[in-house]
């Protein structure tokens, strides 16, 4: 049974692998190798990187600049019609989705200028329904990563840093109403909570494979920076129930927080959590 499991996820990983490669441009299909191969008798591997650095780099900023020219304050771009929308909780999504790669690519003065927005603008004292699993994979997650990349950004740190600043209090604030979403029977969160008050009258009790087990990262992280437990205790043991719920051959499926039906859907994002755990 456990081989069985095993055998599903390495697949997985070997097909999301590929799709990564396919997105991202990591590899020249044949017509634009014998381009290249035209123009350059000789590409090393150095020239390589650089190629697929530059394209990465383009990628980014067309959506950057296409989401900060036309949709933001909003949540998204729409990139057919130019104009945003909010989906997730109306909070600049898109804005600290992007705080970590601005690091990563090197644009430290971006990075510290959009850091002040957030900080400035950021308001979780919201009467809005949000989603437990985005909110907490793009905006919890998002802004951790801003924190503990404050010092390569050039951002001035608080005494006590790592444990300490401005992000990872925004972090802390948006995760803790979060929290009710986790009193269930089986600990296993609702799919969508209140930041002001709460689980919604009449919520639903079925929710996600992804919507359960995916909060071990951000939350995990979050209790060992904030010294408070909670965090990844609720975690721990929402997925503790999700796997005791498994499958005969050790897959998870589509859970409800009351019961655990195997259908073997919106189930991706677990397993490659699991790796990361």
């Amino acid at each position: 049974m456990e081989q069985a499991f095993w055998v599903h996820f390495l697949v997985y990983l070997c097909s999301i692998s590929f799709l990564q490669q396919q997105v991202l441009g990591l590899q020249f299909d044949q017509q634009d190798f014998h381009q290249h191969n035209c123009q350059h008798e000789f590409l090393n591997k150095k020239d390589l990187h650089h190629t697929y650095r530059e394209k990465a780099k383009r990628m980014f900023y067309h959506a950057y600049d296409g989401y900060m020219q036309y949709a933001y304050p909003l949540d998204e771009l729409r990139p057919i019609t130019c104009d945003g929308h909010d989906t997730w909780g109306s909070y600049s999504l898109s804005l600290i989705d992007a705080l970590d790669t601005l690091i990563v690519l090197g644009n430290y003065s971006e990075f510290r200028r959009v850091v002040d927005i957030i900080l400035t603008k950021s308001d979780f004292d919201k009467d809005i329904n949000v989603s437990v699993f985005e909110t907490n994979i793009r905006v919890v997650g998002g802004l951790l990563s801003a924190h503990l990349f404050s010092h390569r950004g050039g951002l001035d740190l608080e005494p006590g840093w790592p444990c300490n600043g401005p992000l990872l209090r925004l972090a802390e604030s948006l995760a803790r109403r979060l929290l009710p979403a986790f009193d269930t029977p089986t600990s296993m969160p609702y799919g969508t909570v209140n930041l002001k008050y709460g689980v919604p009258v009449g919520e639903t009790p079925v929710t996600c494979t992804a919507g359960v087990g995916t909060f071990m990262v951000e939350f995990g992280a979050l209790s060992r920076l904030t010294g408070d437990p909670i965090f990844e205790n609720v975690a721990s043991r929402a997925m503790d129930a999700l796997w005791k719920a498994r499958s005969p051959i050790g897959l998870v499926g589509k859970c409800s927080l009351n019961l655990c039906i195997v259908f073997f859907d919106a189930a991706f994002t677990i397993y490659s959590i699991l790796l990361y755990n």
